[in-house]
């Protein structure tokens, strides 16, 4: 985390004993005779504070500065020991006996360093997601795209080829599927996703602009989810004998058959947005501006995103980066001149891994296991205009903007 000013941390522990093993002729002293202490288990928090604050305004109107950037980390971790007791003759000429008593733990190598691996947020990425739940939530209605909707018209006569003669086609050439599923996918579909925007911008038009109007220079609150992306991976690992990794390490003769070891783990990452947005509309109700507004609703503008929406393979780009949405924010749209009181993408990384040892000692089978919960929070604030732009890079307008908006930095 970029601009590190502090770091508190709290730990609690849970301590499981593992017991002993040693040997034993007749009534003789034990000799061999191995103590292992207990395996700590560390549930651990961590707050990191950063050094910058963000702009905020309260109901009244009071400029403030608070809500800095956080980081927020836990380890918690549930324990599932299993309990042994061996008592076996060795060799029986000797009444010689192989004793050991404890609880079977995993070992999970639980390091101050490794608490916390995969963790650490991406700052870029944090900041990328920020970028498109600015663009997905901000008071702007526009719906509608005349431009990409006349762009895409030029695709009509090619698509789709194998509506006519389906049996014949599908007999003859197979190939025309695969075809035909890009011309419905990149063709048919968008085109059918803008005449239902047409008709939902006529129907609400309306009613969004005595929405435009009535929020205008208005505190308006919106936040809600961004992504969210899991994965999950299953490793098992399988042999005779001692089971490595797992504690305490007694006597390899007390085990017998095969062992498994299962680790399954499991990361979801989730972005969500939060903000208390603010336009200024100078000429509201005016001729000119009810003309402008049409205009933009109905996305008839040229404006940088119209540009970049009309760029061949632009669609592919959006998969992978934010550019689009970047490009959005900072073109014409009905909430003119929109700034932010505040505005934060939060971050939410879990990790859960369980650890699963199944295997036999010479008095049975037994399970043991060790669940771990990794969980980061990650607060990143904008400033009044949005993701990656600093007070100290405003232009005029922008600051004229705050200024008629009574934002100001001090």
């Amino acid at each position: 985390m970029t601009g590190l000013s502090s770091e508190k941390m709290r730990e609690s522990y849970l301590a499981i004993p593992l017991g002993r093993d040693y040997q034993q002729i007749g009534n003789g002293a034990p000799f061999a005779d191995t103590s292992y202490g207990d395996s700590v288990f560390r549930t651990t928090e961590r707050l990191i504070l950063g050094n910058s604050t963000a702009l905020t305004r309260d109901d009244h109107g009071n400029v403030r500065f608070s809500g800095q950037p956080f980081e927020t980390s836990t380890c918690r971790l549930q324990v599932m020991p299993a309990y042994f007791k061996e008592n076996f003759l060795y060799n029986s000429t000797f009444n010689w006996r192989m004793i050991a008593e404890g609880n079977f733990v995993p070992d999970i190598g639980q390091s101050q360093s490794t608490r916390f691996n995969g963790l650490s947020a991406n700052f870029i990425e944090t900041e990328a997601w920020g970028t498109r739940g600015w663009h997905r939530y901000a008071p702007n209605p526009q719906d509608a795209s005349m431009g990409v909707f006349l762009a895409e018209l030029r695709e009509i006569p090619t698509i789709p080829l194998g509506i006519k003669n389906f049996r014949r086609l599908l007999r003859s050439n197979p190939k025309w599927m695969a075809k035909d599923y890009l011309n419905y996918t990149f063709g048919w579909k968008p085109l059918i996703n803008d005449l239902q925007k047409f008709v939902r911008t006529s129907q609400n038009f309306e009613k969004t602009i005595r929405q435009l109007a009535r929020d205008n220079g208005q505190p308006v609150r919106r936040k809600g989810p961004i992504h969210t992306d899991t994965t999950t991976s299953v490793v098992e690992t399988t042999g005779t004998g001692y089971p490595p990794g797992l504690r305490p390490p007694i006597n390899a003769l007390f085990f017998v058959g095969p062992w498994k070891k299962t680790v399954t783990q499991s990361l979801t990452v989730s972005y969500w947005f939060s903000a208390r947005f603010r336009y200024y509309i100078p000429d509201l109700g005016t001729p000119a501006w009810q003309e402008r507004v049409a205009r933009q609703l109905y996305g008839a503008d040229l404006t940088p995103s119209l540009a970049y929406q009309l760029l061949p393979w632009s669609w592919a780009l959006d998969w992978h980066t934010n550019i689009g949405d970047t490009i959005a924010n900072f073109s014409a749209a009905p909430a003119e001149n929109l700034t932010a009181d505040y505005a934060y993408v939060m971050e939410h990384r879990r990790i859960d891994t369980q650890t699963v040892y199944q295997f036999n000692t010479v008095s049975g089978p037994k399970t043991c296991s060790t669940t771990m919960v990794q969980e980061s929070k990650y607060r990143l604030p904008a400033s009044p205009f949005g993701f990656g732009v600093t007070w100290d890079g405003f232009t005029p307008k922008q600051v004229a903007i705050m200024a008629a908006l009574g934002v100001t930095r001090s």
